[in-house]
């Protein structure tokens, strides 16, 4: 179970680095 949490976890972490971090740093996805 602590897995699917983790991958859960990495995978939300992946989406608001692109939704959010990545624009703001210029870098074109």
């Amino acid at each position: 179970m602590n897995d699917l949490l983790l991958m859960v976890g990495i995978v939300a972490v992946w989406v608001v680095l692109q939704k959010y971090v990545l624009p703001r740093m210029g870098v074109r996805t």
